[in-house]
């Protein structure tokens, strides 16, 4: 005879167990609010890399326009096969 025992947790009915709910569900909130959080300075970063590279293209093409280089001359030194 095969036996299986499974076992089921406790069940208590009252205020034991309305309270270990509150505590789940209050630890839910409590990860979920940190999970936002991370994703908000996650987002804020990201936004300020792009902000960072933008101005670095446009600084280092104010200088390569400084010092007389263009797309066409660049271009016009490499050979095109």
């Amino acid at each position: 005879m095969d036996r299986r025992v499974i076992k089921e947790p406790p069940r208590s009915h009252g205020r034991a167990n309305a309270g270990r709910k509150a505590t789940g569900s209050e630890q839910i909130k409590a990860l979920e609010s940190q999970r936002n959080a991370k994703r908000r300075t996650l987002f804020d970063a990201q936004d300020e890399i792009d902000g960072r590279r933008e101005q670095l293209i446009a600084d280092i093409e104010g200088k390569l326009q400084a010092e007389g280089f263009t797309g066409d001359a660049i271009l016009d030194s490499m050979e095109l096969t």
